[in-house]
């Protein structure tokens, strides 16, 4: 047993000075006291812990002297050159060619809805206007007259008593991408150049039935129009379609 107490307390040494004092308490005590193996257990503990101290103290330094490194290592010039500069002349051009085509194959969708948005107004505000001069003929029991006209390229409509064409204040104007077209039916008075629907004080068609259609000035295809088809003064709006009914495409 005193052998065994020799060979172990070489492991002492390596301990700090207040856990070698300890440790030597505790050695002499068991070797009165107690088992060999029980000594042996007590000494392999104490190395034990100290090994596991030692290697997160090496970890540490370790980490503190990479950090350090990384720190102190100087920036590339070729890495500044290329943030200061931004994106490549191929890169740019890749980008410019993408935009173009997603362009190319978005615009004509977007236009002609565009076109439909601007006809689909000037259709609304047809088919009140009429209303509009038919309610006047019934309120103030005397014929009402709506007129369109083109001016400077300009589809303008107005309202009025029967009888007088007023000056140019009145007139109001649509959208200037929308024209009259040719489908329009509403009688046309060539001494004042303008397409007239008169009602009489019942709200009656007084006269030619007709429609009043507008199209695209980029877009002939796409219309839209108002009808009035009966002599009671009934209206309709349509659009256009792909085969022609009476020679008319819009319906």
């Amino acid at each position: 047993m005193r052998a065994l107490l020799n060979l172990d307390m070489k492991f002492v040494g390596a301990l700090p000075a207040s856990e070698n004092h300890v440790c030597l308490q505790k050695c002499h005590f068991a070797y009165l006291f107690a088992a060999p193996q029980k000594i042996m257990l007590q000494m392999n503990s104490h190395l034990g812990t100290l090994k596991a101290i030692k290697s997160g103290c090496l970890a540490m330094k370790a980490g503190v002297k990479k950090h350090a490194i990384l720190l102190t290592q100087p920036i590339k010039k070729r890495d500044l050159h290329r943030d200061l500069h931004g994106f490549t002349l191929f890169e740019t051009l890749v980008a410019i060619i993408i935009i173009g085509v997603l362009a190319a194959i978005a615009s004509p969708s977007w236009l002609s809805q565009i076109n439909k948005q601007r006809l689909n107004a000037a259709k609304n505000e047809a088919f009140q206007a009429i209303r509009t001069a038919q309610h006047n003929a019934k309120l103030n029991h005397i014929d009402w007259q709506i007129s369109f006209r083109e001016v400077d390229g300009l589809v303008q409509w107005v309202t009025y008593p029967d009888g007088t064409i007023p000056g140019n204040s009145p007139w109001r104007s649509l959208d200037p991408n929308v024209r009259i077209d040719k489908e329009t039916t509403l009688y046309f008075d060539q001494a004042n150049k303008i397409y007239r629907l008169r009602f009489d004080y019942l709200g009656r068609v007084s006269g030619q039935l007709g429609r009043i259609t507008f199209s695209s000035k980029t877009d002939s295809k796409t219309k839209r129009c108002v009808i009035v088809s009966t002599l009671l003064g009934a209206m309709r709006e349509g659009e256009e379609h792909a085969s022609p009914r009476d020679n008319k495409y819009c319906y």
